[in-house]
């Protein structure tokens, strides 16, 4: 007798069974491959942005202490600016304090001398250079010699009445003086305040 089967026979049913099995397990074991591929990109993915993150930090308040230097740098160099062109003006304003105290007691017959200093010590003012906020104050007080000058030459060139002439100059001179003052202070606040 012939055993041979036609068909489906057990072994053919127990076969598939484990084809499908193992290709179940192969699929699972793929799948769990990839899972694992994927999370080690996406762990590496995260490293190279917190690594990427982190330079741009470190960057950026680089950055920030650089451009914090920088306004310290040109704040000083302001302060230090200032303080000379302050200095030469002030010396210059003390100078002509001197001048005008004694162009103020010489008789008038002798007062082309002094009138003359005087003049030197502003054309001296005028050509200074100074930073621009000492701009304003550095014009009141070449206003104020140029009003105290023409009181002087009013005073010169009446012999009758040359002091009531040449009132209105000094009173004039002598505002424009506490404007330097006033503007050359307003100056000095702003030069020594903090760097924004």
């Amino acid at each position: 007798m012939n055993n041979t089967q036609r068909g489906f026979g057990f072994l053919h049913i127990l076969a598939i069974i484990l084809v499908i099995g193992l290709g179940a397990a192969y699929w699972k074991y793929t799948s769990k491959q990839e899972a694992g591929r994927a999370a080690f990109v996406a762990a590496e993915e995260a490293d190279k942005r917190r690594k990427s993150d982190e330079e741009a930090d470190r960057k950026l308040k680089a950055e920030i202490e650089r451009k914090e230097f920088e306004a310290r740098a040109e704040a000083e160099m302001r302060k230090s600016e200032f303080a000379k062109s302050f200095q030469l003006l002030d010396g210059l304003r003390l100078r002509w304090v001197d001048a005008f105290k004694i162009a103020s007691v010489t008789a008038r017959i002798s007062l082309a001398q002094p009138v003359a200093n005087l003049q030197s010590i502003r054309r001296e003012t005028v050509a200074l250079m100074v930073p621009s906020c000492l701009v304003s104050a550095k014009g009141s007080l070449v206003s104020g010699m140029d009003m105290s000058i023409e009181g002087f030459m009013a005073f010169m060139g009446n012999s009758s009445n040359g002091e009531i002439v040449a009132k209105p100059y000094f009173s004039g001179a002598e505002k424009a003086f506490k404007e330097y003052v006033e503007k050359a202070n307003d100056c000095k606040f702003l030069v020594s305040a903090p760097p924004r």
